[in-house]
């Protein structure tokens, strides 16, 4: 049974692929990375311009909130008295928890992780997007 296998693997001609074809493959490739790097560029770009425009509304809102909740005035008496607060840390500890804007803050701080992390992915696919092909590093 395996000399009927060899015999007949003996015998199939072997063809030489086309010339150029490796280039024509590897070509095909990196159009294909580029076209998807351009896609990627788009969806994470537009990603980006939301997350600056929520990064500056949450901003003006962690602002306001701020302003309206005394928030900079038991900062300042960090500065002020601090001898009075060294005796009653945990009244002062408690006050600043409770007048410190978490919502904003924390929308302040989503949009800022959101706006990086695009900003990631943006530059790694603008470099792909715009690099030459390459054939030895394809």
């Amino acid at each position: 049974m395996r000399k009927d296998y060899e015999q007949l693997l003996a015998n199939i001609e072997v063809h030489e692929p086309p010339v150029g074809l490796l280039d024509r493959i590897m070509s095909r490739i990196a159009e294909e990375r580029r076209h998807r790097a351009r896609i990627r560029v788009a969806c994470f770009g537009t990603l980006s311009l939301a997350a600056i425009l929520t990064l500056v509304t949450a901003s003006r809102e962690l602002y306001v909130e701020l302003t309206q909740s005394g928030f900079p005035q038991f900062i300042s008496l960090l500065f002020s008295d601090a001898g009075i607060l060294a005796a009653y840390w945990k009244e002062f500890a408690f006050s600043l928890a409770e007048s410190f804007p978490i919502f904003a803050a924390s929308m302040v701080l989503a949009s800022v992780f959101v706006l990086l992390f695009s900003l990631r992915f943006l530059a790694r696919d603008t470099d792909t997007m715009f690099r030459q092909p390459n054939l030895a590093n394809v």
